[in-house]
């Protein structure tokens, strides 16, 4: 067949019945996985899509990074919002904000190669903002999206829901305030995450390098879309480890953002909870250090004495509710909830005993206005979850202690493992040159904090050592005599 005289309609019907084919989009522009991140240019405009990203800097808070999200506004005079972690805007557990005035300012087209061009905006209010099960700001700005849009800065849309997992993502960020750098790797999901005082239920994680101070606020981004999925917030080595949690990786970790689903209409942040389930917002004043651990104890009949939450709150609303629960993501549905707590009576003292479960158990609080049954869902996404971990009855475990020898100071170091999960909570100690110190005489003990180092000078050693459980149950006692020349020697 001779395709030159074939009739034009034909051919255009063939090439219209051909399938489609096209290339994915990089917006990394070939960016390796896991490699260490660049600073980024945009002299030529080839990175106009993140000039909505910039550095966020509050003389109270320090600096973060937040980029401006796209609203679905057609309108050049609606406001304009930007994303960043809650914790830039307030870290006290509990407390959320909304309409909130803020002193701070972004940096946007924050590039290595185009500093001239940067511009600087301050920031209106903290619309809304929360630390409690998520890590999250929304931030409106003094100017509208018009103004910004007119000076070429791009807002970033927002994905539906995370990606599958192992998707190629990218991380755009300014770690230290400095111009935005580019991080590619992977996505990959995590379960609730520990950083005391907080609990964070919702988290992504990922391992792109060189994520640091500073870059808390970024948006975590499609690499194939171009869409944020979540704001990135914290380290693994910044996480709180408890054990029977599972082990979490290292890396990086963050919030979806998949929470302001249906929060914004035709530009416009709606906050009705109907609709929003950002909202009802409402704050709670706990004290600022809770514990961690905790130890079940036997009264003189040989009963087990549960220990119990125990401390006063505080709440913006009439009422807060309670409940606990082994898993925290269990803080966010309607089951289990006591019944109103009034709290006219401010602060207002709880005590809810905990277990009879070992292991993880978690304090699970709502504040509301309602005295109904069934609360908006917001109400319980916006739980505080104090975690504790439950430890069995028993004796408390003997203590260990290492002691070694370092060459490069010429001192033997102390060192007192810390066994929390076991039931062992501290050290009471008394130490002397052996011979002048006697581990049975009471007196002289008291509770180390921190590890020691001893010249030469305190040799022969005698260490007189308790083990002291969260009920401040002793160990046995157990006693250490060190030799200087004798450690020293064993020094590798």
């Amino acid at each position: 067949m001779n395709l030159n005289t074939l009739h034009p309609s034909f051919l255009l019907l063939a090439a219209l019945s051909l399938p489609a084919y096209s290339t994915p989009v990089d917006y990394g522009k070939g960016a390796e996985n896991h490699a260490p991140s660049k600073y980024l240019s945009n002299k030529n405009g080839e990175h106009d899509y993140w000039t909505g990203i910039g550095k966020y800097q509050s003389r109270e808070h320090g600096v973060c990074t937040a980029f401006l999200i796209d609203t679905n506004s057609a309108r050049p005079s609606d406001s304009a919002y930007a994303l960043t972690s809650a914790h830039c805007v307030g870290k006290d557990n509990g407390v959320m904000q909304t309409d909130e005035p803020i002193k701070a300012t972004i940096t946007f087209k924050h590039f290595l190669d185009t500093e001239d061009a940067s511009k600087t905006f301050p920031l209106k209010k903290v619309s809304w903002s929360s630390i409690q099960g998520i890590d999250l700001a929304l931030l409106e700005l003094e100017v509208s999206q018009g103004e910004l849009r007119a000076q070429g800065i791009t807002p970033l849309k927002l994905a539906q829901q995370p990606p599958a997992d192992a998707s190629d993502i990218l991380i755009v960020h300014g770690p230290g305030g400095t111009p935005l750098r580019l991080s590619a790797c992977i996505h990959d999901p995590s379960p609730a995450i520990f950083e005391t005082p907080w609990v964070w239920r919702h988290t992504v994680s990922n391992q792109c390098k060189d994520v640091a101070s500073g870059s808390s606020g970024s948006p975590v981004i499609v690499r194939a879309t171009n869409e944020v999925y979540a704001v990135l917030g914290t380290l693994a080595e910044h996480l709180t480890p408890l054990p029977g949690y599972g082990q979490m990786p290292s890396g990086s970790y963050g919030s979806p953002t998949s929470v302001f689903n249906n929060c914004f209409i035709d530009g416009k942040l709606n906050t009705n909870p109907q609709v929003c389930e950002l909202f009802p917002a409402a704050s709670m004043s706990l004290p600022p250090r809770l514990p961690m651990y905790a130890k079940i104890s036997v009264n003189e009949h040989g009963n087990y004495i549960y220990p119990a939450w125990n401390f006063e709150v505080t709440a913006s609303t009439r009422f807060i509710r309670t409940k606990r629960t082994t898993d925290p993501l269990d803080c966010e549905t309607p089951q289990g909830y006591s019944q109103p707590i009034n709290t006219d009576t401010a602060p207002t003292r709880l005590n809810v005993p905990m277990g009879p479960e070992t292991g993880l158990n978690n304090l699970c609080i709502i504040a509301t206005n309602s005295i109904e049954d069934l609360l908006p869902a917001g109400t319980y996404r916006n739980a505080v979850t104090v975690p504790t971990y439950l430890i069995d009855a028993g004796p408390t475990p003997v203590p260990t202690v290492d002691i070694s020898f370092n060459k490069e100071i010429n001192r033997a170091q102390i060192f007192w493992p810390k066994r929390k999960n076991e039931g062992l909570d501290g050290y009471e100690v008394k130490d002397g040159l052996a011979g002048k110190v006697s581990c049975e005489d009471p007196q002289g003990y008291s509770r180390v904090t921190s590890n020691w180092l001893r010249p030469e000078s305190n040799f022969p050693l005698k260490l007189c050592v308790y083990a002291v459980d969260p009920n401040n149950q002793r160990s046995e006692l157990k006693e250490y005599v060190r030799e200087w020349e004798a450690l020293k020697n064993s020094a590798p």
